[in-house]
């Protein structure tokens, strides 16, 4: 599938799995040492706005997955920090 294809890619080995793919995003960040969300002043109060915007982006079209508002919400609520 499209997110076993990323995870090989991403780390170079051909037996990687979608979790493997994950992994080596987290260590990636880490390495870089992102900040979350927060460190630029996004808090929970705006989410809901953001995720409005977000449904009708083009880049969400191209999303291998169609994300409900509620796991949108989530998961930019755990980038926050």
């Amino acid at each position: 599938d499209r997110f076993t294809e990323v995870a090989r890619l991403l780390s170079g080995e051909p037996t990687a799995t979608p979790e493997h793919g994950v992994a080596w995003v987290r260590r990636l960040v880490a390495d870089l040492d992102l900040p979350p969300l927060a460190a630029y002043g996004l808090t929970a109060a705006d989410v809901p706005g953001i995720v409005a915007k977000a449904k009708p982006a083009s880049s969400m079209k191209g999303n291998p997955a169609t994300l409900e508002d509620d796991e949108l919400a989530a998961i930019l609520t755990a980038a926050i920090g």
